[in-house]
């Protein structure tokens, strides 16, 4: 199983062209190009049973469809995840404020969740924007406004530790549970059947899953660790990307700096790697979950028809 997914990459008419269309995407760190790369993980996850062979980038309008949707899908899926994130994000930057301590706390932390959530579609630079914005729509918009001032005079430490251990917890089971629902919807292009909790409780009790999902998810952390050392190096390296060559004090045109320059070469090394990486991961799932998910409709479906009268 692993074997066969570690050569799928590699199952198609054109890798190479497959390759460069997927690290380019995965490089522009974009919502749109992550929108892609979904709709091409949806193929992945459902293949063509006849040709048994790695999808390519083709019938753009259809890729950006179904990755909006899956999108949406995962958004719903990590929603309490990420509301529990900006809860314990403003009680620990409450006490540190407190303590006369610097705050990059909130950066810092963002960085790890959105590193930690991006792991779970392959793409943690693109999904900056979506965290940033629940952050700033909760924090800004006042959400926990009354709460936190509130709670901040109570036991500071038993407070912060128990909502970070609610929070890790509804962040464990959402990026357990989200595979499921992406395959069930890959499977069957409804986004209704990627909420049929029935079905994906029962997928998700399988020992053949838990051993999959763990073995594809360290797959992916593998594909994750270039793009996050790269966002890491890019914070703790001065200068910036773009310099402008001026004649007197007039600006003509925009050139990379040397900085510049390796900071693409080393994103777009990353990108490549992590698109592998994620092809592999989800490779595996679609080979695990599958029969599983299959299995786990028909059981659906006989016990409907069973309670039906006759």
């Amino acid at each position: 199983m692993i074997r066969d997914a570690v050569r799928y990459p590699f199952r198609t008419r054109d890798p190479i062209k497959t390759f460069l269309i997927g690290g380019f995407l995965l490089a522009t760190g974009t919502i749109l190009s992550l929108v892609f790369v979904l709709g091409y993980l949806v193929r992945v996850l459902a293949p063509d049973t006849a040709t048994e062979s790695a999808p390519r980038f083709e019938r753009w309008w259809t890729l950006a469809s179904d990755g909006v949707r899956v999108l949406i899908l995962w958004i719903v899926y990590v929603s309490i995840p990420l509301l529990g994130l900006v809860f314990w994000i403003e009680l620990y930057s409450t006490r540190l404020a407190t303590e006369g301590l610097v705050s990059t706390f909130d950066q810092q932390l963002q960085n790890v969740i959105i590193h930690g959530l991006g792991i779970n579609i392959g793409s943690p630079i693109a999904l900056r924007p979506v965290v940033q914005t629940v952050y700033d729509l909760a924090a800004i918009g006042g959400v926990f406004g009354n709460v936190v001032p509130l709670l901040s005079t109570l036991n500071a430490d038993a407070v912060v530790l128990s909502v970070g251990i609610i929070y890790g917890v509804t962040l464990l089971v959402s990026v357990y549970l989200f595979p499921i629902a992406f395959a069930n919807f890959a499977v069957n292009r409804t986004l209704r059947s990627a909420f049929e909790f029935s079905s994906i409780t029962k997928v998700a009790l399988t020992r053949r899953y838990s051993i999959g999902w763990c073995v594809a998810i360290g797959f992916l952390l593998l594909g994750a660790v270039g793009p996050i050392l790269w966002n890491e190096w890019r914070l703790l390296t001065a200068g910036a990307d773009w310099g402008l060559l001026h004649i007197g004090f007039i600006p003509l045109v925009a050139h990379p700096t040397p900085t510049g320059i390796q900071s693409a070469m080393f994103l777009v090394v990353a990108s490549f790697v992590n698109f592998y990486f994620l092809i592999v991961g989800y490779a595996l799932l679609s080979s695990v979950l599958t029969p599983l998910i299959g299995t786990a409709q028909t059981q659906s479906t006989t016990a409907a028809d069973s309670e039906e009268p006759s």
